[in-house]
């Protein structure tokens, strides 16, 4: 909204009330603070139904309510720091944790009542545009990542090869550090590693051969859900330890892998850096 809307609601008498009507209806946040003390001076109806304000935050700082902080205003604030020029809008966009939500800012300095000189923030929630935006994203990625193995399987090379390469395709449009095919041997009591590609930062390699015997209760999750995702594995508790803590892994994925309607193996990634979510 520009100054000029602002003054020329503010210069009149009784003009107070159609100014809050305006504000209250439109679907934005919206707050006002004075430019040299950040106290607010006013919040829109969608503003304090976000935030179920049982008293009135009137008269109190601005980074006392919004950030619920006693330790100063917000880092990177154009109000305290006086960049924002009159006749100037600042758009930046946030990710809030108290609401789980995304939102885009629009900062302004403007002319409120009495002739005060305010700051001003719009704020309109765009989760669901970062949501579709995100999807798009990925999407975008998983056409890539058939798109390089179709290449990949239909080149000349012999079946380890391809197969070689399809683990480093895998593993790196995944972020991962290490991805393995492993078989089934023993009536399902050790499994073997096929074919594996690692980057160079990870731990040494995989061994030959593992035994189940330590991990019974995630291979039967992995039975059970043709899938089994640990994105921490520091909830393995002490006693069930196996490969994953000497081996550095951090978070894991596996995959079942059927031949003909019988189970063969399973297809596993590792992130060795970092937990995932």
């Amino acid at each position: 909204m520009s100054d000029t809307l602002f003054e020329t609601f503010c210069t009149g008498q009784n003009n107070d009330q159609t100014l809050n009507l305006l504000l209250d209806n439109l679907d934005n946040y919206v707050y006002v603070s004075c430019c040299d003390t950040g106290e607010l001076l006013y919040a829109n109806k969608k503003m304090r139904t976000l935030h179920g304000w049982k008293e009135t935050p009137l008269g109190k700082l601005c980074w006392q309510v919004f950030r619920n902080s006693g330790s100063g205003p917000c880092a990177g604030c154009l109000r305290e720091s006086g960049s924002l020029k009159e006749g100037e809008c600042h758009t930046w966009e946030e990710y809030k944790p108290e609401t789980g939500r995304y939102y885009k800012n629009t900062d302004s300095l403007i002319t409120w009542t009495g002739g005060l000189k305010a700051y001003m923030q719009q704020s309109v929630d765009i989760t669901d545009f970062k949501n579709a935006e995100y999807m798009l994203a990925q999407q975008l990625e998983r056409q890539q990542f058939l798109s390089k193995l179709l290449l990949n399987f239909s080149s000349s090379e012999d079946l380890e090869t391809q197969l070689s390469e399809a683990l480093k395709i895998l593993g790196e449009t995944l972020k991962v550090n290490r991805a393995y095919l492993c078989q089934d041997l023993a009536e399902h009591k050790i499994y073997k590693v096929i074919y594996t590609w690692r980057t160079e930062d990870a731990p040494s390699p995989l061994e030959e051969y593992y035994s189940y015997a330590k991990g019974m209760r995630e291979r039967q999750r992995l039975l059970d859900e043709n899938m089994l995702t640990v994105a921490d594995t520091s909830i393995f508790s002490e006693e069930k330890l196996t490969r994953l803590h000497l081996s550095g892994v951090k978070a894991l994925l596996y995959v079942t892998v059927y031949v003909h309607g019988a189970l063969w193996g399973f297809l596993g990634v590792d992130g060795c850096r970092t937990v995932r979510n």
